[in-house]
C-alpha cells in the first residue's frame, strides 16, 4: 500500500468548511469582489438597513418625545395645582384681614355694622380660619414646608394678641399689622416656591 501524504489541518478545514457551505474559504474572499455581489448588495441590502436604522431611530425619537411630553405635562399640572393651593391661602388671609380692618372701622368710625354684615363677617372669619387650618395640616402636600411654617406661627402668634392687648382698638390694630405682616411672609414663600 502505497502512503498517502497527510493532509495539514488547515486544508482539512478548508475542507470541511467547504461541505457545510458548499464553498471554500478562498472562493467566500472573491465574493467581495464579484461585480454581481456588489450590485446586489448596493441595490438591496444598502436600503434593507438604511429603513431598519431609519426606523430604530424613529421610533426611538418618538419614545423619548413623549416621554419627555407627559414628564413636562404633568410638572405643569402639579405647578397648577401648587399655584391653587397657594392663591386659595392667600384669599383666606386676606379674608382674615378684611373682616379685622371691617371690625377696625366700625370701632374707629362709631358705626355699628348691621345684622346682616355682621354674620356675613362672622361667616368669612370662620370659612378663613377652617380652611387656614386644613391648609395647616395638609398644606406639605401642595405647599412648601417653610410655608406651612408661617401658618402655625402665625396662629400660635395670634393666640397672644388678645391677651397683649389693653383694648379693643389696640388688639384690631395688632391684630391688622400681625395679618400684614404674615400675609407678606407667605407671599414671599409662594413666589419662591413657585419661581415666580
Amino acid at each position: 500500500m502505497k502512503d498517502w501524504p497527510k493532509r495539514s489541518s488547515k486544508a482539512s478545514q478548508n475542507n470541511h468548511h467547504a461541505n457545510k457551505t458548499g464553498i471554500g474559504i478562498p472562493t467566500l474572499a472573491l465574493l467581495g469582489r464579484n461585480p454581481i455581489l456588489r450590485r446586489w448588495q448596493k441595490l438591496i441590502m444598502d436600503p434593507i438597513l438604511k429603513f431598519t436604522l431609519g426606523t430604530i431611530v424613529v421610533f426611538a425619537t418618538s419614545y423619548f418625545s413623549a416621554m419627555l411630553a407627559t414628564k413636562r405635562a404633568y410638572k405643569e399640572k402639579w405647578w397648577e395645582h401648587k399655584q391653587k393651593a397657594y392663591s386659595d391661602v392667600i384669599e383666606a388671609l386676606y379674608d382674615l384681614l378684611d373682616v379685622s380692618t371691617s371690625k377696625f372701622d366700625e370701632l374707629v368710625t362709631g358705626q355699628d355694622l348691621n345684622e346682616k354684615e355682621t354674620e356675613e363677617l362672622e361667616r368669612k372669619r370662620v370659612k378663613a380660619y377652617l380652611f387656614l387650618s386644613k391648609s395647616i395640616d395638609l398644606g406639605e402636600f401642595f405647599i412648601s414646608q417653610k410655608s406651612v411654617g408661617i401658618l402655625q406661627e402665625m396662629r400660635k402668634k395670634h393666640g397672644n394678641l388678645r391677651n397683649e392687648a389693653d383694648s379693643a382698638f389696640e388688639y384690631l390694630d395688632s391684630e391688622i399689622g400681625h395679618y400684614k405682616n404674615y400675609i407678606d411672609q407667605f407671599c414671599r414663600c409662594a413666589k419662591k416656591d413657585l419661581k415666580i
